[in-house]
């Protein structure tokens, strides 16, 4: 388990940015910011306009809310996306169990 503050601030999960213990799971929400990212082209948290990285800290650590995610994306991948910005890293899918999900299973290209 890690305890640093290491990484991009708009893709760092709600315990790398408290500098809680933190462990791969703080991947996971990365992987949902870079896929919110993906679906809307912008990067997550765009829909606030930090005057500086610590406000986008105190937002990211200390609020209940999670990066906005685009509304014109499937059903599936929105459910995906949500269990990859489960706010609380004890209930958020780990990667075992995100390749299970339905929106991976039903992916042919993949």
């Amino acid at each position: 388990m890690n305890k640093t503050l290491k990484g991009s601030v708009p893709w760092m999960s709600p315990e790398v940015v408290t500098q809680t213990k933190y462990d791969t799971k703080a991947d996971i929400w990365s992987f949902g910011c870079t896929l919110v990212e993906m679906a809307s082209g912008k990067p997550p948290w765009s829909n606030y306009e930090f005057d500086n990285p610590i406000q986008a800290i105190m937002k990211i650590g200390l609020s209940d809310e999670i990066p906005e995610i685009p509304s014109n994306i499937s059903a599936e991948l929105l459910t995906f996306i949500k269990h990859c910005l489960q706010r609380d890293p004890a209930i958020r899918k780990t990667a075992a169990e995100l390749l299970l999900d339905p929106f991976l299973q039903n992916c042919n290209s993949l």
